[in-house]
Order: C-alpha cells, then sequence, then structure tokens
C-alpha cells in the first residue's frame, strides 16, 4: 500500500475502526497488541461488523 497524503491505508483504517468500536464500547484488554477477527475484512454488512465486534469480546 502506498499512503498519500493524510490518507490512510487501508489495513490501518480497518485496525483503527475495530479498535474505535471497541472503544465505543467500553471494552479494553490488558494486551498491547490485539488481533483483528479473521473474517473482519469480508463483512458485508454493518449488522454483520457489530457482531464480529461482539464476538471479538467475547473471546477475550
Amino acid at each position: 500500500y502506498i499512503q498519500v497524503g493524510n490518507a490512510v491505508a487501508v489495513p490501518v483504517a480497518k485496525a483503527l475502526g475495530f479498535a474505535f468500536a471497541l472503544a465505543i464500547r467500553g471494552v479494553s484488554f490488558t494486551e498491547p497488541l490485539f488481533k483483528l477477527p479473521d473474517n473482519f475484512g469480508s463483512i458485508i454488512g454493518p449488522v454483520e461488523a457489530l457482531e464480529a465486534v461482539d464476538r471479538a469480546v467475547e473471546e477475550h
């Protein structure tokens, strides 16, 4: 990926979105690093995206 100007590369945007969704829900982890769910990049709609976040929260 090539970053142009203030643009955010796609993988970074996905990770930021996931972390933001967790923060909105008040979820925090003790580890300094977390992994996106395996199916996170193939989510079709917003409902499925929230379900993926909920599943990831339940796993931790």
